[in-house]
């Protein structure tokens, strides 16, 4: 039996708000929601993979599966949990969402931490992207195909959601960038050249002390 803290998520979750298409909300309009929505997530992932007795891979880790709170707090919901092994464990069924699942662990069925890393890239290219993580009649038909090779030749602003308004100021497209250049990583074909989620938690932490540092000082 598996059992947690009950929070009120009366705000849906992040993917009703990227793709639910029509209503506003700081997660629609705003950067830094996104930002911190993006780091409450992966603080949540990092506690399941370094904190937590025994330790976890979530394995369907995707937009659905974040719920915002009332406060717009991000949660991580539960899914299909696995305990890590040194080598990856064996699995006999790949859980997940097309688009976000790890090509390496739908190849292999060994599931690691570094699955859930590669589903949480896929996570911070829609909250950058507003785009839903795959389609159908498109190639690449899915997000990470399409998206990663634009940000690694730095072409960022060419994918980027349009609906948070205005656009961004200075800071905030270096936030951007450094989230951007956090996703391509987490999505690198080789599980073991990906970041910890430790360090992705600290790349969003500074991520979005860039956009606090940018935004206009009160006067008083």
């Amino acid at each position: 039996m598996f059992v947690y803290q009950y929070q009120h998520t009366s705000n849906g979750t992040l993917r009703d708000h990227l793709q639910g298409g029509g209503f506003a909300s700081p997660v629609t309009s705003s950067w830094k929601a996104r930002v911190m929505a993006l780091l409450g997530a992966s603080r949540a992932i990092d506690h399941l993979h370094r904190v937590a007795t025994p330790r976890i891979i979530h394995r369907h880790v995707s937009s659905a599966r974040i719920p915002l709170a009332e406060s717009w707090a991000a949660r991580v919901a539960a899914a299909f949990w696995q305990e890590p092994t040194a080598d990856g464990q064996l699995v006999g069924e790949v859980a997940g969402t097309l688009g976000y699942i790890d090509p390496e662990y739908h190849r292999t069925r060994r599931v690691s931490p570094a699955s859930d890393v590669y589903s949480f890239g896929v996570v911070m290219l829609e909250l950058l992207t507003g785009r839903p993580p795959s389609w159908e009649s498109k190639d690449p038909n899915t997000l990470a195909g399409f998206a990663a090779p634009i940000i690694e030749r730095g072409d960022l602003g060419s994918v980027l959601d349009r609906r948070p308004s205005p656009a961004p100021t200075p800071g905030q497209m270096e936030a951007l960038k450094l989230v951007a250049y956090t996703a391509a990583r987490c999505l690198w074909p080789q599980p073991q050249d990906r970041p910890a989620m430790s360090n992705v938690v600290t790349n969003l932490e500074a991520a979005l002390g860039l956009i606090d540092s940018d935004e206009p000082k009160q006067s008083y």
